[in-house]
């Protein structure tokens, strides 16, 4: 059993609202647990014990409508497609440009500032808040679970169980930053990744049916409350 840490009931609240915007659509890991495998019922009862309902990916306004008619695409794949998109990240320091960075619970707010603020890349965010039961649901889609932000030369990454929960240990230390993040210091939420950097990237596609709403970040926005 994971112990609770910090305010859970702070994301109570948090769903609870969106629930309202959403018309009664509900975040409810609800696939039923005998149909499982093993594999997706260790992942699904993680998810349920850290109270993690939601993944964030955010992006240019202007790349809504292709969001909305194909699903999230990795920009490996929207070359393929001959598709037109306006990236995030024009360098991709991590080399993954066949997968897709989704943050758990919250938003990077580190890298979005930059690329809202610094590169300009993205001229108006929107946060695309996205089922988290997609990652038992879609056990055969590659994905990597980062300790840190991909980028960063120490990340420790994997695609297992273990690379899961390595995302919320109790400790992680990014030497090269001289930067050290602890549960208990920081006062994680057990839905929190212990370094708020930490990321999945997953391969390809994040298929529409996954994505609950868009969120727009020049207008209200329920981190930082």
């Amino acid at each position: 059993m994971v112990k609770k840490m910090g305010n859970d009931s702070k994301i109570d609240s948090i769903i609870e609202r969106l629930t309202v915007k959403l018309g009664g659509k509900t975040f409810s890991n609800s696939t039923e647990s005998a149909t499982l495998s093993d594999e997706q019922l260790e992942i699904k009862n993680f998810l349920d014990e850290r109270r993690i309902k939601y993944l964030i990916h955010f992006t240019d306004s202007s790349n809504i409508p292709g969001i909305k008619k194909f699903g999230i695409l990795s920009v490996d794949e929207m070359k393929t497609r001959n598709l037109t998109f306006n990236a995030n990240d024009k360098c991709r320091q991590d080399r993954q440009t066949d997968y897709i960075s989704l943050s758990v619970s919250r938003m990077n707010d580190y890298v979005y500032s930059d690329f809202r603020h610094g590169t300009e890349s993205i001229k108006h965010g929107i946060a695309v808040v996205i089922d988290a039961s997609i990652l038992y649901e879609e056990i055969s889609t590659e994905r990597y679970y980062c300790n840190t932000n991909a980028a960063n030369a120490e990340v420790i990454k994997g695609n297992d169980y273990n690379a899961l929960t390595d995302m919320f240990k109790e400790t992680v230390d990014i030497k090269s930053k001289e930067r050290s993040f602890n549960r208990v210091i920081n006062r994680r939420n057990s839905y929190e990744t212990t370094d708020l950097q930490a990321e999945i990237l997953w391969h390809k596609c994040v298929p529409t049916k996954y994505i609950m709403f868009y969120w727009d970040l020049e207008g209200d926005f329920f981190y930082g409350e």
